[in-house]
């Protein structure tokens, strides 16, 4: 708060000037107490870099005055001043500074010119090779009496290089003063200045090339000649070649706002005598011009319409027009879609109407401050916005204009990814533009997923298990959530949440045995749309605890694995299995299952096992599995089914789910792919990083492609395994139960 120190010694320093000197910073010069030049550099966070007070750059005898200032290019700065070292006439004198606070030139500087008479008020400009040119008032034709208007080049190494004591820019009869210059971007400047040439003052301007001669009409070319007087021109380079030029103008009996373009070959591009800024009531003054990167310029002027002074601004398009962008009123989701997508509303450009079409289209532009979000090469801005082109609109004199455009991510549960959104005017060609504010806005994909259709519910003797069908219709189905009550006719919601999982089918283990339960399952989409709940399925937990059971084939054998969390009075399992084609029924009506082997269970046990059973010399084919798990009372009861396809190379990219799962500490992937090429399998923790790398390869079509997973340097807890093949993946969650 309040500034930074510059420079605090004794007595005055006055008229600071001052430059960027490009990495953020700045370097200052300006008129020390007793007449001298100084300078100091202070950096972006703002710390002084030089020495304390600031670094001399001349302190001749006499007085120096009127500093200014140009970047070198190089981190520091070029300054020339008004020189009375000579005792008699005041000369022009130049001095670079480095950017570590070193002089470069002569000590006190070089000397710019100092012909006869008073030569003051400069003014300089760099000339995009390290040096400058600088432009100053001279008296040296009109034996003190009228000025005229010279220019001279220094090189970065303090070399004059063009004629001894300057280049005449205008020596016309009568006075030629208050200079400005900026640079034409080729080596050379573009200089104008208030002129009594023609009885009252006017604004004229010169180009001077690189190697000192003048490119337009001897004693230059007239800018504004209007009646009354121009003055206190101020010029910025339009940035290709030409210039825009600024001045107060009293044609209408008290000073107004005025600018002009002149094209590089001098000639003027707007209004004859200027393009009115400004003519309100009472007087506009004190005015300063920058250049808004598009061509045009932004003036700004103390005013005094109001009975006092204040501040005011205006734009000004490269046309010479006064800028009116289109503006954006407003951007809002398309509703009742899958997401994806944001309307636009904006006004039109004011050129673009049925009288003046200059304006021919609108360029949407949609930008994010994450790079990488909008899915292609972007262009970026200093604001920090990531721009893309999302699309254009034809101008057809509408009074508003409105478009669809594309997101690359919806809101959701993993936050709310916001757009920023910008419409550019174009003209015809594409040479001129007007930009219009930025708004913001983000998508919603506001239609959940169709509701979970067939599902079945059974115990497995060691929890209960919920069987559904696949949701095929939704492409951005996140999981399924599973509610569970002891009531029936029960709500679904955070109360009543079990469990969530990617699969179709879920084994509740956390029951307590004999307990009648009641579930739904609802599909959740990644932006947290939750389907409608399943019919209610209801189910008592029986006394085996069984946590998983799986089916995978290994060429022609079939691997049956489950597990359990606890037994009790446990004789074994059987393993039946039938095969799709198989229609043959039993004396119940039921289809028939064909018993392929026995493993025998523990017993009693309130500890976690795995079991596993691999059936030989299956056929081709598709089969289904079940296990019928014995207790040694004779009692009995059945899991679900699973189906494997044996024998049949897979037609579809798919990840099985790994064998066994729960599993400690190593577990079987396989998986498929439908054309051969690059695929990577590997395994992330559940915060998203990356433990293992199970495949990276080519993997062959018509293939089981078979993986083990060793966690045992791993905690226990849930993994993802994911697939990626070309522009497909798929993902598996793994239970590591230690």
């Amino acid at each position: 708060m309040n500034g930074v120190a510059i420079c605090t010694l004794a007595g005055h320093q006055n008229y600071p000037k001052m430059v960027i000197d490009g990495s953020g910073g700045a370097v200052i010069t300006w008129n020390d107490n007793g007449g001298n030049i100084y300078s100091q550099k202070i950096n972006s966070i703002g710390t002084v870099q030089w020495a304390s007070n600031g670094a001399v750059i001349c302190a001749a005898t006499n007085t120096q005055t009127n500093s200014v200032i140009a970047e070198d290019g190089s981190g520091g700065a070029i300054i020339a001043w008004e020189d009375l070292r000579s005792g008699t006439n005041n000369d022009i004198y130049s001095q670079r500074i480095s950017s570590s606070g070193t002089v470069q030139w002569a000590i006190n500087g070089v000397v710019i010119t100092n012909a006869v008479d008073n030569q003051g008020t400069p003014v300089i400009t760099k000339d995009g090779y390290g040096g400058a040119i600088i432009s100053w008032n001279d008296l040296r034709n009109t034996v003190s009496t009228y000025y005229d208007i010279y220019s001279q080049r220094v090189s970065s190494s303090g070399a004059v290089l063009w004629t001894a004591n300057g280049v005449v820019i205008s020596a016309e009869a009568s006075e030629q003063s208050n200079p400005t210059v900026t640079s034409d971007g080729s080596g050379g400047a573009i200089i104008a200045w208030r002129d009594n040439r023609n009885g009252n003052y006017d604004i004229f301007s010169q180009r001077i090339n690189y190697t000192g001669i003048t490119a337009w009409t001897a004693n230059g070319v007239a800018v504004s000649v209007g009646t009354g007087n121009q003055l206190s021109p101020i010029i910025i380079s339009d940035g290709v070649g030409g210039s825009i030029i600024e001045w107060y103008d009293n044609r209408n009996g008290n000073n107004d706002i005025y600018a002009q373009k002149m094209s590089s070959s001098g000639a003027a591009q707007w209004t004859t005598n200027g393009k009115e800024i400004s003519s309100a009531i009472d007087e506009q003054s004190q005015h300063v011009i920058v250049h808004d990167e598009n061509g045009g310029a932004i003036c700004a002027w103390y005013d005094f319409r109001n009975g006092n002074y204040d501040i005011y601004a205006q734009r000004i398009d490269p046309m010479g027009n006064l800028y009116s962008a289109p503006l954006l009123n407003d951007i809002g989701d398309v509703s009742n879609d899958q997401g994806g997508k944001l309307r636009l509303f904006w006004d039109p450009q004011y050129l673009d109407n049925r009288v003046n079409q200059t304006v021919t289209s609108y360029t949407i532009k949609i930008g994010a401050k994450t790079t990488g979000i909008l899915g292609k090469a972007s262009e970026s801005n200093s604001s920090g916005i990531y721009w893309q082109t999302a699309g254009t609109v034809r101008a057809d004199r509408s009074e508003g204009y409105t478009t669809v455009v594309s997101s690359y991510a919806d809101s959701g549960l993993q936050g709310i990814p916001m757009y920023y959104f910008q419409v550019i005017a174009k003209n015809a060609d594409s040479t001129v533009w007007w930009y219009s504010n930025i708004d913001s806005g983000y998508s919603i994909d506001n239609i959940p997923p169709v509701g979970v259709g067939n599902a079945l519910i059974a115990s497995n003797g060691g929890g209960i298990l919920l069987k559904w069908n696949k949701n095929r219709v939704d492409k951005d189905l996140m999981e399924y959530r599973i509610y569970r009550s002891t009531f029936a006719a029960f709500s679904v919601g955070s109360g009543t949440l079990l469990s969530t999982t990617t699969d179709t089918s879920y084994t509740d283990a956390s029951g307590t045995n004999g307990t009648s339960y009641f579930y739904r399952i609802a599909a959740v989409d990644v932006h947290g749309n939750v389907g409608s709940p399943s019919n209610e399925l209801n189910e008592t937990a029986l006394s085996l605890e069984l946590t998983s059971f799986a089916v995978s084939a290994n060429r022609r054998n079939a691997n049956i694995a489950w597990s359990v969390a606890t037994e009790t009075n446990n004789f074994g399992y059987e393993i039946e299995r039938r095969a799709a084609s198989d229609r043959h029924l039993e004396g119940d009506g039921h289809l028939a299952w064909t018993k392929v082997g026995f493993v025998e269970g523990i017993g009693t046990s309130q500890t976690a096992r795995q079991y596993s059973f691999s059936d030989k010399n299956v056929g081709s084919g598709i089969f289904s599995y079940r296990l019928k798990q014995i207790d040694r009372n004779g009692q009995y009861t059945f899991s679900h089914a699973v189906e494997v396809t044996m024998g049949v190379a897979p037609k579809e990219f798919e990840l099985a789910q790994n064998y066994p799962n729960p599993f400690n500490p190593t577990t079987n992937i396989e998986f498929t792919v439908p054309v051969t090429g690059q695929a990577t399998l590997k395994i992330f923790n559940a915060i998203g990083q990356e433990v293992a790398t199970l495949f990276d390869g080519i993997a062959d079509a018509g293939q089981y492609h078979q993986t083990k997973f060793d966690a045992k340097d791993l905690a226990s807890g849930i993994y993802l395994a994911r697939l990626v093949s070309g522009e497909k993946s798929q993902v598996k969650k793994l239970m590591l139960m230690k």
